[in-house]
């Protein structure tokens, strides 16, 4: 018996950029909840955080990196090269669930933002009942960006509770120091 070849029924390069990226970050995004929830059930919430932000800061340290090679960059040292790097890189990433908003308020100061409990992490974990003890990881992946560009910074809040439940909106602020 000849072994027949599955052809898609779909022209995959007539697929539009925007829709690989939403069916890939979709699928991303099922793999981390149910890990999630199974490593809640397995470990508990606690642990489940711990491991949740080591492979979270070691994934953001990986994507920095191929982010910059895609682009081409080798060092950011300004707050105008930082801006258009995580314009760049985020343009590359976000799909369209994703309804953060990303701001330049200042030279050297970056501003995440969700609004309206859209945050896609804040909607699962509430579905689950573990919002009083969650700490989120979303921007453990920032940091991770700012790290592997071995830039200097801090964030305030400095928190990783999820503040979404008591504030209806969450944002962080990213100061970031320069080389003199």
């Amino acid at each position: 018996m000849q072994e027949q070849i599955l052809k898609p029924r779909v022209n995959l390069t007539s697929l539009g950029v925007e829709d690989v990226r939403e069916l890939l970050s979709k699928g991303w995004m099922t793999h981390d909840a149910m890990w999630f929830l199974h490593s809640t059930a397995e470990v508990g919430i606690h642990r489940t955080n711990e491991i949740n932000h080591a492979a979270v800061r070691s994934m953001g340290l990986v994507e920095v990196k191929r982010i910059k090679r895609l682009l081409g960059v080798e060092r950011v040292t300004t707050p105008e090269q930082l801006e258009e790097f995580v314009r760049s890189a985020s343009a590359l990433i976000k799909p369209r669930f994703m309804k953060y908003e990303l701001s330049f308020p200042e030279p050297g100061v970056l501003r995440w933002r969700w609004e309206d409990e859209q945050c896609f992490a804040y909607q699962g974990i509430r579905s689950l009942g573990l919002l009083d003890e969650y700490r989120c990881g979303i921007y453990v992946r920032v940091e991770a960006w700012l790290e592997g560009l071995h830039l200097p910074f801090t964030m305030t809040p400095d928190t990783r509770c999820c503040v979404m439940h008591k504030n209806g909106r969450c944002e962080r602020t990213f100061r970031v120091r320069f080389p003199a």
